[in-house]
């Protein structure tokens, strides 16, 4: 089940316990952390920006690559 927290500064993060992922809205982007993910067995976390339509536009590594 999904927990949505709201910030003071109007973003939203919605946390999976389930899955451990997080997701958020950055400028009308939605953020997902996912530390389920094949990189994630190297200690890495993968961070997954998706447009409004869901579309992966960007994905970078707990290394900032």
């Amino acid at each position: 089940m999904n927990e949505t927290k709201t910030h003071e500064n109007g973003s939203k993060t919605v946390t999976n316990p389930d899955s451990e992922s997080k997701t958020y809205n950055r400028g009308g982007q939605l953020v997902e952390q996912t530390s389920h993910d094949r990189a994630a067995y190297l200690g890495k976390q993968i961070t997954v920006t998706r447009d409004g339509s869901g579309k992966e536009i960007n994905r970078q590594d707990g290394w900032g690559k």
